[in-house]
């Protein structure tokens, strides 16, 4: 967490806690519980370069699946010449 949110955090946690060291130590807590969750979630999220190498992966796939629609139409032309010449 941000010192400036761990700030605020404790600011409005003061009057409530009624005790300097009650406030720290939540404030202590409340990050320690943010910093696990988002570990544990980490491994989950993506990066720019895991969405560019997704995007190269796409773009390739399509790129085949064009070329293979353009030889089997192709081979359906040639069918369909074959069986109109015969």
């Amino acid at each position: 967490m941000k010192a400036t949110v761990s700030f605020k955090l404790y600011e409005l946690l003061l009057p409530l806690a009624k005790e300097e060291k009650k406030a720290r130590k939540i404030v202590e807590s409340i990050e320690e519980i943010v910093e696990s969750k988002f570990d544990a979630e980490k491994d989950r999220l993506s990066t720019k370069e895991d969405i560019a190498n997704l995007r190269a992966e796409i773009k390739e796939t399509k790129v085949d699946m064009i070329k293979w629609c353009v030889v089997l139409f192709a081979m359906l032309a040639l069918m369909i010449i074959g069986l109109y010449f015969k």
